[in-house]
């Protein structure tokens, strides 16, 4: 039992504490997940009509490697298959993959997807459910090597340690031919409980996230408030998450939203430019393993 790992996915103040919500890993067994991402993001005026679209569903196995006196674990992620599109509305054929097909098609756009099939990387996941890589990754590197463990189900108290919040980044992930790219956006949330609900044959704990989505003022977007005057007011999503609470697991994970930006431009013959992005996010188990019986 000294391997087992009892890590709280939901880091937690005292007012907060939920031990039934924690997870329960033990040396070399192996998790399955599948993540998806999804974005679309649209440009419209009387001048520009632009829109594209992308979506990608990675396999992963997360084998448990060793776990330390602190309470973390050391694991290692591997991606084994990963299904892709990517359209712009102008173009006729969008860009499809999927790594398990008999005759692979090799688009432009996911040979850096596709190189990495079968390749792992090790991480680690601290006490509070923070996956981190231990790993150094090429630069830009698109696959959800942490997503598995997503930012937004580590629950965080407030400082009155009244409710739970959690934050779940979306970055760009694509840019149209015209420059234009989603600026990213992040999901606030103050997790409720909502029942149990059964799943995979488990029992869960349901927790309703409510997210509110709003653009994040990033560098990229300070450079382009300089010359534009930018509207961009938070909009609320859809979200839940179900936990294993005697399994010690995260089930399924969900997130979904869309926000709308007005964008004046200098150029005053140019009438102000709508843009639309919109984010989803869904990490679903698919099988645990266990190397020996508990």
């Amino acid at each position: 039992m000294s391997a087992l790992l009892s890590a709280l996915v939901l880091a937690r103040a005292a007012a907060c504490t939920e031990p039934d919500l924690a997870w329960k890993l033990w040396v070399g067994e192996t998790l399955r997940y599948r993540v998806t991402r999804e974005q679309r993001f649209e440009a419209h005026a009387k001048w520009i009509d632009r829109g594209g679209s992308l979506t990608t569903t990675e396999d992963f196995s997360v084998a448990v490697e060793s776990v330390g006196k602190d309470g973390g674990a050391v694991l290692v992620v591997t991606l084994d298959a990963v299904r892709g599109q990517h359209a712009d509305d102008d173009d006729r054929e969008a860009d499809e993959l999927d790594s398990k097909a008999k005759d692979v098609r090799r688009p432009y756009f996911f040979k850096d997807h596709l190189a990495n099939v079968g390749k792992s990387h090790r991480i680690r996941l601290a006490p509070d459910g923070r996956a981190t890589m231990l790993d150094e990754l090429v630069r830009d590197d698109p696959t959800s090597w942490t997503w598995m463990f997503p930012e937004g189900a580590r629950l965080t108290s407030t400082a009155s340690g009244s409710r739970w919040v959690t934050e779940q980044g979306f970055p760009a992930t694509f840019a149209l031919e015209h420059g234009l790219s989603a600026w990213p956006v992040a999901a606030t949330s103050e997790p409720t409980r909502a029942g149990i609900a059964r799943r995979h044959a488990v029992d869960c704990v349901r927790l309703e996230l409510a997210p509110r989505f709003a653009l994040i003022e990033d560098a990229e977007v300070r450079e382009f408030a300089k010359k534009e005057q930018i509207v961009a007011e938070p909009t609320v999503g859809k979200g839940s998450m179900l936990f294993a609470a005697a399994e010690g697991m995260l089930v399924r994970f969900e997130l979904s939203g869309k926000n709308a930006v007005r964008v004046t431009l200098p150029d005053a013959a140019l009438e102000p430019l709508a843009l639309s992005i919109e984010n989803a996010l869904t990490v679903e188990l698919l099988e645990r393993k266990a190397s020996a019986p508990r």
